[in-house]
């Protein structure tokens, strides 16, 4: 429950050439990427006002400055299944709920963990508003989204977006929810005026098209 802000994030130990081919490029000084990051993030803090200069500079002062960077974990192409595993770990909620045990009265939360050396414990009684405090420490803000995928890894194709919508919410896009025979996308469209046009339309019929779903797009 401890809030400990970090990153995880899935990089190419290397990059393409123009004929398509992978060339392997090792990551250099984890050192001076992780200084690089704390010299980024305080610059940030900056410009949003959020740290005076003075204190600033005085974190980049710090001997140990609570920035760090690890690429010890690597996956290969050749194995999907670690990949999944590892993007599952990096997706996982903070906590737990077979972790989390509600006393009967219900003013306090017992909350269980492998033993933890730094709190020498592995069990840990909150008050309920305590708890839940805590908790929404883990809450992003409204709009904001703690997983993005750029590049290689973002969701492109159809297959590929199809497939993770099937794989978290268990329903697949291309499956009709009311026969189960195939749908696939005839069009996209984004001009505001013409699906206002046919949502007024299909109010006015009270009645969908025949053999089609229409999902509009905000």
């Amino acid at each position: 429950m401890r809030f400990h802000p970090h990153w995880h994030a899935i990089f190419l130990e290397g990059g393409f050439d123009h004929d398509g081919r992978f060339l392997h490029i090792p990551f250099g000084n984890l050192e001076k990427m992780a200084q690089a990051f704390r010299q980024r993030v305080l610059a940030l803090f900056l410009d949003l006002g959020l740290l005076p200069r003075d204190r600033a500079e005085g974190l980049l002062c710090w001997r140990r400055s609570g920035f760090s960077a690890d690429g010890s974990v690597g996956l290969y192409a050749t194995d999907p299944a670690a990949m999944e595993r590892l993007a599952q770990y990096m997706a996982r909620p903070p906590i737990s709920l077979s972790k989390v045990t509600l006393q009967e009265q219900g003013a306090n939360v017992l909350f269980h963990a492998k033993y933890n050396p730094y709190f020498r414990q592995s069990l840990k009684l909150f008050a309920v508003t305590d708890f839940i405090a805590e908790r929404t420490q883990h809450l992003p803000p409204k709009g904001v989204h703690h997983i993005r995928r750029y590049e290689l890894y973002s969701s492109r194709t159809r297959s590929t977006w199809a497939r993770l919508i099937a794989k978290i919410y268990g329903a697949d896009p291309f499956t009709c929810p009311r026969c189960a025979n195939s749908v696939r996308v005839l069009a996209i469209i984004t001009d505001p005026s013409q699906v206002d046009r046919i949502l007024r339309h299909l109010i006015k019929i009270g009645r969908a098209p025949p053999g089609f779903i229409l999902a509009p797009l905000h």
